[in-house]
Parts: C-alpha cells; structure tokens; sequence
C-alpha cells in the first residue's frame, strides 16, 4: 500500500513538472516564432519549395512542420513536454483502476500518443479549410489586381477580407511583405507553410515564374479559380461515390475497440486477465498490432480507389 501511494504521489508530482516545462515552452515558442517572422536569428524555414522535402526529412524537422501546418507553436520541447504529461495521466489511471504496474504502462503509452493525434485532427482539419478557402482568397486577389492595387496590396487586402485559418496564413505572408521581404522569398515561405495543400503549392508557383519572367498575373488566376472549381466538383462527386466504402471502413474500424468496452462492462474480469498477466499483455499486444495493420490496409483500399 505505502508503495501504490508513492507511486501515486510520485505522478502527480511529475504531472506538475511537465504542465510547467509545457506552460513555460509554450511562450518561449510564441517569442521565437515572433522574432523569425520579424527576420531574426531564429528563423529556420528555408525559401524554396524545391528543397522542402530534403528539410523536413528529419523526424524533429517534420514534427516541427506539422505543428506549424496545425497553427501552433513550433516548440517541439513543448509538444513532447503535452506528450509525457498526457503519458503521465494515463498510466496514474491505468495504476488507479487496476490497482497493478503492468496496466499503467499500457496507459502511458496510450496517454502519450493522444498529443500526436490531435495535433493530426487539428492539422488536417486546418489544412481541409484552407484549401477550401483557396477560391474565394483568389477571387478577391483578382477583384484588387483589376482595381490598380500592386500584389502586396491585393495579399492586405485578401487577408482583411479572409475568415478562418486562411486569413492568418495570408496575414503573415501581408506583415512580410511589409517588413521588406521580396515576393518570391515571402510567397515561398507562404508555400513551405502550407506545402501540403496542392492549391497553395500551384498559386506559389504561378506568382513566383510570373514575378521573374513577367506575364498576366490576373489571367493566370482566373484560369486557376476556374480549375479549382472545377477539381472541387470532381472531389465532391468522387466522395458521394466512395461514402459507403469509407462507412463501412470506420464500421469496421470501430468494432474492436467497442466489443473490448462492452465486454469489459459485462465482465470487467474477463478483459483485466488480458492486462494482469505476462500472456494476457503478449495477446493484446498482437491483437493491437494486427489491429492497426488492419486500418492501414483499409486506408490503402480506400486511397487507391480514390486514385483510380
């Protein structure tokens, strides 16, 4: 019992620990991301789309472009400070509700993996409205280039304009073209930012060889607005045809994980003998790998329909 309450004791001092480092990394990120996009020392985007994926080969580099492509701070001591805190959480309740070791270190795994996730659901979901937002940024880029205004004007004035996470991308690219950066070094920031999303990559291409070899910038973006509306029509079409198929993939995606709950309300000693026992945990560790193996390849089925 005296070793369950320090242990016990033991995480919720290290769970303060971790929120502090957290708190603390947090603002250290928001001054460092302040001080690159004012031109600083700090800075670590490389401006050319070109040599994007040499960059972010690197696990750290690439952890660091998703938290940027999900709107946060780019502070990877914070994100693995949430990490170990969630990781914290969930192996003290795994210790708390099985009352053993074994458990709770499967809940520290789980618990550590909850920050990754999110951060996915926030960086696609962040990415999906942008390139939604694409047409309508366009447009109003292509209202203020036929008024007299200069590019620069025209990304102020889009991003005045804009709504949701499009207008903050769009209002960084506005402040560095204002702090004296030229358009191809600030459109090509913009587009490592936001390398993922197809639509941003092409507009950045179309400005950047417009911008050195000369032409009809307003043209080039009509004629975009107009393939973007129609690959939008495609997309839409292309997702009522695949909606059974990927109903069916998250019916059977969430089967496991329902069937392990209920059965665990049932007969919450029939499931803990999985978590209590050497065997139990070989077990479950196979089933959760076959598990996982089973989404990717019900992932793949789904991605290569939609590329057929």
């Amino acid at each position: 019992m005296t070793v369950f309450v320090f242990t016990v004791g033991l995480c919720f001092f290290a769970i303060l620990q971790a929120g502090y480092w957290f708190l603390r990394g947090r603002g250290e990120g928001r001054a460092a991301s302040l001080l690159a996009r004012l031109g600083g020392v700090a800075a670590d985007v490389e401006v050319s789309l070109l040599r994007q994926e040499d960059d972010e080969s690197g696990l750290i580099a690439g952890l660091r472009h998703r938290l940027r492509q999900a709107g946060e701070d780019p502070e990877i001591s914070s994100f693995f400070a949430k990490s170990a805190l969630f990781a914290m959480v969930g192996g003290l309740l795994a210790l708390i509700l099985s009352g053993a070791f074994e458990p709770s270190l499967l809940g520290a795994l789980v618990g550590s993996l909850v920050p990754y996730l999110q951060l996915s659901q926030r960086r696609n979901a962040r990415l999906m409205d942008i390139e939604k937002s694409i047409p309508e940024a366009l447009q109003i880029m292509i209202i203020s280039l036929r008024a007299g205004h200069p590019l620069p004007k025209a990304v102020e004035t889009t991003a005045e304009e804009l709504s949701g996470p499009l207008r903050t991308e769009f209002k960084m690219l506005a402040e560095e073209l204002k702090l004296g950066r030229s358009v191809e070094e600030a459109f090509l920031n913009f587009g490592n930012r936001l390398g993922s999303v197809g639509t941003v990559r092409t507009l950045v291409v179309a400005i950047v060889v417009l911008q050195q070899t000369g032409g009809n910038l307003v043209e080039v973006l009509d004629q975009l607005v107009g393939a973007l509306h129609d690959q939008a029509q495609y997309t839409r079409k292309l997702a009522a045809m695949t909606a059974e198929g990927r109903m069916s993939a998250r019916i059977l995606g969430g089967l496991p994980p329902m069937f392990l709950f209920l059965t665990y309300l049932v007969a919450p000693d029939y499931i803990m003998a999985l978590f209590t026992s050497t065997a139990g945990l070989g077990v479950f560790g196979v089933a959760c790998t076959l598990y996982f193996l089973g989404l990717l390849w019900l992932k793949s089925m789904l991605a290569s329909g939609a590329a057929s």
